[in-house]
């Protein structure tokens, strides 16, 4: 009868503190490359689909001008039953019926249509992010200053700009539309600034639809504030 034999259990192999300290540091390097990738990753999509937002308000505002024999698109309308600009239907409500809403509601109404929302620019009362060109569609104060200007006056409508990203600045409606460049072309804080171009895209750039429908990409250095060929076609 052989004797019986009892074998010492073996112990358990644990880390050691190096072991997990040097895992603690290899997920951190991966967390330092992977979350700014990430970030611009999603930085680079709310770009994207700012302009994809862009392309179908110019289709719309397209729409628009075949519809009243080829008007361009203003800042609000001038009906004598609106005398008041903050009364009167502004360019979202007045592009509303071609993307399947009313064109009745309060401006205030339409930010929650994703098409009118710039997705870098975040959630806000009244916070469109986008600006139509002010020297296209002029005012007074009170309506239109003068009578609206026809698509086909317009010599080069691809360098004419429509609309592009701007500032949204504290409550007041007229955040929806964008100044000519002798006022400032930076994203300010000064209280109650407006009508400013934000370039708040990745490579700190701003997107801007052109007359003709195209969508670009343009940095503060492009002449913006030196050739206003751009803006005004007077």
């Amino acid at each position: 009868m052989h004797p019986q034999t009892h074998l010492a259990p073996r112990k358990a192999h644990g880390f050691t503190l190096i072991e997990l300290l040097t895992v603690i540091a290899i997920i951190g390097i991966l967390a330092a490359i992977i979350i700014p990738t990430v970030g611009r990753v999603r930085a680079t999509a709310r770009s994207a689909q700012c302009k994809s937002n862009l392309r179908q308000i110019g289709v719309a505002a397209a729409m628009w001008s075949e519809d009243r024999k080829g008007d361009i698109l203003p800042i609000h309308n001038s009906k004598e039953d609106r005398p008041n600009p903050f009364n009167a239907q502004h360019w979202p409500s007045l592009l509303a019926p071609y993307i399947g809403r009313t064109g009745t509601e309060p401006l205030a109404n339409y930010t929650d249509v994703p098409v009118f929302l710039c997705p870098g620019l975040g959630a806000g009362p009244e916070a469109f992010g986008y600006g139509i060109n002010v020297l296209i569609s002029p005012t007074n104060g009170s309506s239109i200053a003068r009578p609206l200007l026809k698509m086909n006056a317009v010599a080069t409508p691809s360098r004419t700009v429509r609309m592009t990203d701007n500032y949204r600045a504290p409550a007041d409606k007229w955040r929806v539309f964008v100044r000519q460049p002798s006022y400032g072309k930076w994203k300010t804080t000064l209280p109650g600034e407006t009508g400013i171009m934000d370039f708040r895209h990745p490579g700190q750039t701003c997107n801007v639809l052109w007359l003709d429908g195209h969508v670009t990409s343009e940095k503060p250095d492009t002449p913006f504030t030196t050739n206003n060929d751009l803006w005004d076609l007077l």
